[in-house]
């Protein structure tokens, strides 16, 4: 069960991811073939210049099952997008008849580096031996049936010699994958912040390209599979120093960092033998962070401090002007007899004639008009008590109305000012003033 989930989840994040995965799978001569592969190891090699070309090296064993003949002929190699070798020249026609299909067309071919070498050798200084000729191979593409979309796929051949089936001998196969790392789509606002940023995917068992799908299904049963022995998935990022990986997939990958100002980071998946035919995967998206983007978010942050302590002030002032334009040009209000605003306390013609001399009291006085007047007592003289209440109006004069919103050709100012005098706990006298003249309205 957990495998099988496991499985699933891997499907999923190659769908999800916005890139075809360089994959890799081999073809025996012979159905149900006695032999197997390994170790297998597949390095892709990353630099901080993110060529279109990436290199890419494949380094195999063959191990052939006890008392069989073991490998008997060329072994094939599935490769999905075009690919680049030591020379380029006129396609084989044997891999011509091999992918040779209504609606494919060729669009490259030549020979990829071949050599072999010991593994009595591995971790000393020799140089591996070349195989004359190398590898032939051809790219082509091909339209899907189910998206309509062109999508290319290679076909690379290793010639069957004596010491491609030795159980000590190691092939290594040298190329060049097109697109094997592209650009990550996002907006330019993140560009411009975290720097360009690229995908980049190898797997092996993935035939869902449809060039290679529909080899890969006309001799499904020639596939050779993993022998018991440590295969892994390597990407190598060159320039560590200024490498940022972003994000790995799936969890089980292991990230080697660089142990040296030269070294390259590595990110690594061992192979699974017991899944079988199902897509083993390895993504990750990364960026370089050297040059100007290394500084870049930095030289942004104090662009912004130093404009904002240049243009602060301005800006604020021309935000001021422009919200006291608005508010004095534009009203919003529904109905004209209650637009007006207010500041203060204004008295209104009601509550004045219901003020009384000799009648009403000092606490009738509170109760009408509230008590927020100003409460006026002198120290000298015998001059009585007042309340003094003061309020400021602003009056719109609407013009053109649209809804609850109306053009103001001017705003009047009203000062209300009311003195009430007392003689004693009584009201003695009461003077009510009134000024109006043209301004702005209150902030």
């Amino acid at each position: 069960m957990r495998r099988t989930v496991l499985g699933w989840w891997v499907l999923m994040m190659a769908a999800a991811w916005p890139q075809a995965a360089g994959a890799q799978v081999f073809l025996a001569a012979s159905a149900n073939p006695s032999f197997e592969v390994g170790p297998l190891l597949v390095t892709a090699t990353i630099t901080d210049a993110v060529a279109a070309h990436t290199p890419v090296r494949i380094v195999w064993g063959v191990v052939a099952a006890p008392g069989s003949a073991g490998l008997d002929g060329d072994l094939d190699l599935l490769w999905p997008g075009q690919i680049a070798g030591i020379d380029a020249g006129p396609p084989e026609p044997a891999l011509v008849a091999a992918v040779e299909r209504p609606g494919t067309r060729i669009t490259a071919s030549g020979h990829l580096a071949l050599s072999t070498r010991s593994t009595a050798s591995l971790g000393a200084r020799f140089t591996a031996e070349p195989v004359e000729g190398g590898a032939p191979f051809v790219s082509f593409e091909r339209q899907s049936n189910l998206t309509g979309r062109l999508s290319t796929g290679s076909l690379i051949r290793i010639p069957w010699s004596a010491k491609l089936g030795e159980r000590d001998r190691l092939m290594i196969l040298e190329l060049k994958a097109d697109r094997l790392v592209r650009p990550h789509q996002a907006s330019w606002l993140r560009e411009l912040f975290l720097g360009r940023r690229y995908d980049v995917a190898l797997s092996f068992n993935n035939v869902r390209v449809s060039p290679l799908f529909a080899l890969y299904l006309r001799q499904r049963d020639h596939v050779v599979h993993l022998a018991d022995d440590v295969s892994q998935l390597t990407l190598s990022f060159q320039q560590a120093r200024s490498l940022q990986l972003d994000e790995i997939a799936p969890p089980g990958a292991m990230r080697q960092p660089s142990d040296g100002p030269r070294a390259p980071e590595t990110v690594s998946l061992v192979l699974n033998r017991a899944e079988g035919l199902a897509p083993q995967i390895l993504q990750v998206r990364f960026g370089y962070f050297s040059g100007l983007w290394a500084i870049l978010p930095l030289v942004f942050t104090v662009g912004l401090v130093g404009l904002g302590h240049v243009a602060g002030p301005l800006v604020a002032a021309l935000a001021r002007r422009a919200k006291v334009m608005v508010a004095t040009r534009l009203h919003v209000g529904r109905e004209r007899g209650s637009v007006a605003r207010t500041t203060g306390v204004v008295l209104s013609r009601d509550t004045l004639d219901r003020i009384v001399p000799g009648d009403t009291t000092y606490g009738d006085v509170l109760k009408l008009c509230g008590p927020f007047g100003e409460q006026h007592q002198s120290l000298t003289g015998a001059h009585q008590p007042r309340l003094v209440y003061r309020g400021r109006r602003f009056v719109p004069h609407r013009q053109r109305t649209f809804g609850w919103v109306a053009t103001v050709s001017h705003w009047d100012i009203e000062d209300h000012e009311v003195v009430i005098e007392f003689d004693g706990e009584r009201v003695r006298d009461v003077q009510a003033e009134l000024r109006r003249m043209r301004g702005a309205p209150p902030a």
